[in-house]
């Protein structure tokens, strides 16, 4: 298959599906070039799945590659009812697994249990291996339609999947199958965009592509001026939701209130931490729910010796956390001296070594310094304001940043800006432990708002 983003042929993806030893092999390998406002991006993802002959789950693997950045892998095995997972750079981990979640070849035959006819819908829990989740899903069979597939017309049924992903809510996605459920098309609308999959010649799918810029589409235009001062100040934003669904949503947490008025739009005030006192170093956390804003991960190497002494050497003699994690922001901030769009998504032992990177690879960096020295740590994702930007002028950009739990509050800092980087020009859309599939959740939002108001 080709793929295309907007139109534009942007890569192909190639699905298989084996039958071997009485097992069913099925796996789907996506590979785009992505334009960041002029800097080419290749992105890989290769899935598979293995089920018995009867649509039973036995284990997956996903491979997750970005231009300049080690794969990370992620291996699963379903036994018992337990699933055993394996990330890149994490231990093992055992967990229950749901004997009515469903991978590509149990979804297959439960479409195909009283054959493809329009009008059927079928209720079910979808297992996504780049996600490791369980989801609700809904398929609808819709009546068939003559598909032009380059110069090639197939008489396919149209099947509409809506998704529900925890924290993001629905994605829809329709497809275009034949009478033994085997996808020739696909469309999927997300983050504004419209992604398309369709099956066609060898040499067309790998023909030159045209990569599509995504974040220039993503900038969101100001309506208004922010004077430097009032960056420094709580500031009201008034986001007016352009495709209205009750699955869009604002977190808040103690750098922002998010609120929807009865216009359907969100309100959110933001006003970062400024009455924090730090804990006398060196901390020492034994909150449960600080646990995985502590550990280490495949993105997140706070356990390595390397980033460990880079933390001690950044923090120098700093008395408190709170002058610690403002020394390694600024720290940070300097160390990475090659600031550019050209790594796709690093890991922070990547940063360490290639001193490079955008605001995702200084928040990863920052987030594993602070942890390496005891100090619980998130990356934040959202948009940003920027008085000038790409040739642009008072618009907000796509932006990482790290939040650290400094005093009982979470503390915002922005090492791609500096020290006391973090002010109320950051709107925050979504956080996690710095792997990709965290920032998900922004799938219904990013594209899909603009902000008509600010008030400051």
């Amino acid at each position: 298959m080709l793929v295309m983003i907007d139109g534009q042929k942007c890569g192909y993806a190639v699905n298989q599906r084996v039958e071997k030893d009485g097992m069913v092999h099925t796996s789907e390998e996506v590979f785009m070039s992505i334009n960041r406002l002029g800097v080419t991006m290749d992105v890989t993802e290769k899935t598979s799945y293995i089920e018995t002959a009867a649509g039973e789950p036995v284990s997956f693997e996903t491979v997750q590659k970005f231009s300049g950045a080690e794969p990370q892998i992620t291996r699963g095995k379903i036994k018992d009812g337990k699933l055993t997972l394996i990330r890149s750079g994490e231990p093992q981990s055992i967990a229950d697994y749901d004997p009515q979640a469903l991978m590509p070849e149990g979804l297959r035959l439960a479409v195909l249990k009283d054959g493809i006819k329009p009008g059927n819908t079928l209720s079910f829990t979808v297992f996504d291996a780049a996600l490791v989740q369980n989801m609700p899903a809904r398929l609808e069979v819709a009546e068939k339609e003559r598909i032009d597939l380059f110069g090639r017309i197939k008489e396919l049924y149209k099947v509409v999947t809506t998704t529900t992903i925890p924290g993001a809510g629905d994605v829809r996605m329709t497809s275009y199958v034949d009478d033994d459920y085997k996808p020739y098309k696909s469309s999927t609308w997300l983050m504004g965009l419209t992604i398309e999959m369709a099956a066609c010649e060898k040499a067309v799918a790998l023909s030159p592509n045209s990569p599509a810029d995504l974040f220039a589409n993503l900038l969101i235009v100001s309506p208004v001026n922010i004077p430097q001062a009032a960056l420094s100040s709580p500031i009201t934003y008034t986001l007016e939701i352009t495709k209205p669904s009750d699955d869009v949503n604002v977190p808040s947490d103690d750098n922002q209130r998010a609120a929807k008025d009865d216009g359907g739009n969100i309100v959110v005030r933001v006003a970062p931490v400024a009455d924090v006192r730090g804990e006398p170093m060196p901390v020492e956390h034994k909150e449960p729910q600080l646990a995985d804003s502590l550990a280490s991960n495949g993105y997140i190497q706070s356990d390595n010796a390397k980033i460990k002494a880079l933390a001690q050497k950044a923090a120098a003699d700093a008395a408190d956390s709170l002058t610690a994690v403002h020394n390694i922001e600024e720290f940070v901030h300097g160390y990475i001296t090659s600031k550019n769009l050209s790594a796709g998504y690093a890991t922070a032992l990547e940063v360490l070594e290639s001193k490079e990177g955008d605001c995702t690879e200084h928040a990863i960096l920052t987030a594993a310094m602070c942890r390496s020295i005891g100090i619980p740590a998130k990356v934040a994702c959202g948009v940003v304001y920027a008085e000038a930007f790409s040739g642009r002028g008072d618009i907000f950009g796509g932006h990482a940043w790290t939040l650290c739990y400094i005093g009982g509050k979470w503390v915002g800092l922005d090492a791609t800006i500096g020290r006391n980087g973090y002010n109320s020009g950051h709107i925050k859309l979504a956080e996690g432990d710095g792997r990709p599939e965290d920032f998900f959740s922004l799938i219904n939002l990013l594209g899909n708002f603009k902000i008509t108001k600010i008030e400051f």
